[in-house]
């Protein structure tokens, strides 16, 4: 059969619109997926929607960082800070300078909203604020926010050494609450300034050192006495930071051993400040477990049954070396407390004191098979 020639260019035109669609491409003449067709104006591009606060755009917020209003300037601080704070840190630094004091502390409280992720920048800046600003309020604001971004730079340790001679005791509290929380990399040349503050006549002030003497480590062991003196104090809240820094220090603070016996001993001594004595000395290590050889029956005779079992544990280290005879009876007693877990220390100190007997046993039946036996003389 004859085929004509528009025949064959027909032919020609279905077999490249069938392998253009196999292939995903529209056939020719039409106009592609998200393509306009030909003759019609393209369609505008989607943007970004800015985000929304309170009904309001991210953009009318940041006008109102420019507001003569210093109500409008605070709550724009606060939004930008909640919509995207990490892109607008200079707006937001700026507001530092601010002539509210409001504002001024709201930027800081929002710049230490970022954390350890404020740039070196911002913390510069924050220093050198700290020493132009005269509101106690920002100031506190601006040493919380240096205390959250957790960076030992020259510039925080320079707020450090300015709070410490600071008027306000709340200024000095935060200073030493961020002196406290560096650890075993607080700059040590300024520890003794903040010893001294120990005989402040601000009772913050002073479990404020309390609370730090326990954060710094082997820094404090030559201030133990500071620790010792506290636990004197007349204010309740100095002595049971005491306590708990005793506790944390553990066999760093074994000096203190005597007195927290004193203490235990004192009638005026509420139930939970006992109770904080004797988890100081359980944690203080083997010094405090031998020097209250005779009073660790006292402990097992408190209401606290966390309290009893953190005794029985803190025994079984001497009991597993074989040592504390002398408090077998301490031990007998324990096996009848209420407490399942306190039993089960028990048994498990008597058992490694049983233990240690047989031990002993062995090692003397063996040495006598190993030592040479006397020859008898032969018989004529």
């Amino acid at each position: 059969m004859l085929i004509t020639r528009n025949g064959w260019w027909m032919a020609g035109w279905l077999i490249l619109s069938a392998g253009q669609l196999l292939l995903g491409q529209p056939p020719a003449g039409q106009p592609s997926a998200g393509q306009p067709p030909a003759g019609q104006p393209p369609a505008p591009q989607s943007t970004r929607p800015d985000p929304l606060f309170l009904d309001r755009p991210l953009s009318a917020w940041l006008l109102d960082l420019r507001s003569a209003e210093a109500s409008k300037r605070k709550a724009a601080v606060f939004a930008v800070s909640k919509l995207h704070l990490a892109g607008h840190l200079v707006e937001v630094s700026q507001r530092l300078t601010d002539p509210d004091a409001e504002v001024r502390s709201a930027a800081a409280d929002a710049l230490a909203a970022l954390g350890p992720l404020l740039p070196a920048e911002q913390v510069k800046q924050l220093a050198l604020r700290f020493a132009e600003e005269p509101r106690p309020s920002v100031q506190r604001a601006i040493v919380q926010a240096l205390a959250r971004s957790e960076q030992r730079s020259a510039d925080a340790v320079h707020v450090i050494k300015l709070g410490l001679q600071h008027s306000d005791a709340s200024v000095i509290v935060e200073v030493i609450q961020l002196f406290g929380q560096w650890g075993t990399a607080a700059p040590e040349e300024y520890l003794p300034m903040v010893a001294a503050l120990a005989r402040h006549d601000d009772e913050a002030v002073r479990a404020a050192v309390a609370w730090a003497m326990g954060r710094i480590g082997p820094l404090a062991k030559d201030h133990l006495s500071l620790l010792q003196q506290a636990l004197e104090d007349n204010a309740a809240s100095v002595r049971e930071q005491a306590l708990i820094s005793l506790r944390q220090l553990g066999p760093l603070a074994d000096r203190a051993v005597p007195n927290l016996s004193r203490f235990l001993h004192l009638p005026q001594r509420s139930e939970a400040e006992r109770r904080g004595a004797w988890l100081a000395l359980i944690h203080l290590g083997p010094t405090a477990v031998f020097q209250l050889d005779g009073e660790w029956a006292a402990v097992f005779q408190e209401t606290d049954g966390r309290l009893r079992a953190a005794a029985a544990q803190a025994l079984l280290p001497l009991f597993r070396q074989g040592q504390g005879w002398r408090l077998l009876p301490t031990l007998w007693r324990a096996m009848k407390d209420e407490s399942i877990q306190v039993r089960c220390l028990a048994g498990w100190g008597l058992f490694y004191l049983s233990q240690h007997v047989v031990g002993q046993g062995i090692d003397c039946l063996r040495n006598e098979l190993r030592s040479p036996k006397p020859t008898r003389a032969p018989r004529r």
